[in-house]
């Protein structure tokens, strides 16, 4: 973890022990710290909450009797002292990865996460109790789950349950979440579909409890919401997509382009009918 207290000119740098987090360390360590994109984010005492993915040796073994131990196993791992240490685990959950956090405005303790729900058949899974689960047959039976889906804490991330309604469906992977001061919510990821490279958004003007999906009302089913075109494909993009408030309804978004291997930064706002 590397931590700057000097605006970014210089940079401290604390190896943290991640295997002896998993729950039962010393005996059974985490084998693994795999991460392609991370994120944190702050309490109001000044704490930091910083989420990784760990591995056991045999993650990859979702048929074993224990449970326990396959998947990714996303973790929030705490900092009292800027950086300089890091401990305290929270299990958010075992089968997500690239994860980003976003905190309530007007609550610290309520905290939704965009993440990608990811793994294969566990045991005592068939292809119709999936097809049950889903709504609809998997995809495959290799990786059922590949998508994007909101996880929520209301105990300040002690605790993560799956938001209902709002897994998206394979390859709408790779999101991520802003949480603004005037109560809007924003998701931007890469469309469903698993050939499908938009970037698109989907908004909620009063945190979540409806989303924008061209009814007057909205609803509140995150998977029902309208997905908005920030960028078409071609070109298309890859990687995370992180979104900073400008001024109120305006936004820069951030992306890679794979073509000429570069990162494009998108302006955009919202256009609000008038009341």
């Amino acid at each position: 973890v590397s931590v700057s207290d000097d605006g970014g000119l210089g940079w401290r740098t604390t190896a943290i022990d991640f295997a002896q987090l998993a729950p039962g360390a010393f005996r059974s360590p985490f084998n693994l710290c795999s991460n392609d994109f991370n994120t944190f984010f702050q309490r109001p005492d000044n704490s930091m909450a910083l989420g990784v993915g760990m591995r056991y040796d045999d993650w990859k073994n979702y048929q074993q009797e224990d449970q326990s131990r396959p998947g990714f196993h996303e973790t929030l791992i705490r900092s009292t002292d800027g950086g300089k240490t890091g401990g305290d685990p929270t299990e958010v959950h075992a089968h997500v990865a690239e994860t980003q956090y976003a905190v309530n405005p007007g609550n610290a303790d309520h905290i939704i996460a965009m993440t990608r729900k990811q793994r294969m058949v566990l045991r005592g899974e068939t292809e119709e109790s999936l097809t049950k689960d889903l709504g609809y047959p998997p995809p495959n039976l290799d990786w059922p789950y590949k998508g994007a889906i909101l996880l929520e804490s209301t105990d300040g991330g002690r605790s993560f349950h799956e938001v209902p309604h709002s897994y998206l469906g394979y390859y709408s992977h790779r999101g991520t979440i802003l949480w603004t001061q005037d109560n809007v919510l924003l998701t931007p990821h890469t469309a469903r579909g698993p050939t499908d490279y938009r970037l698109v958004v989907n908004i909620s003007l009063n945190g979540g409890r409806n989303w924008i999906d061209g009814t007057p009302e909205g609803t509140g089913n995150f998977n029902e919401a309208k997905d908005f075109v920030l960028v078409p494909s071609p070109p298309g993009f890859s990687f995370m997509t992180p979104t900073v408030q400008l001024s109120r309804d305006h936004f820069l978004t951030t992306y890679y382009h794979g073509e000429d291997r570069s990162v494009k930064g998108l302006f955009w706002h919202i256009r609000r009918s008038s009341q």
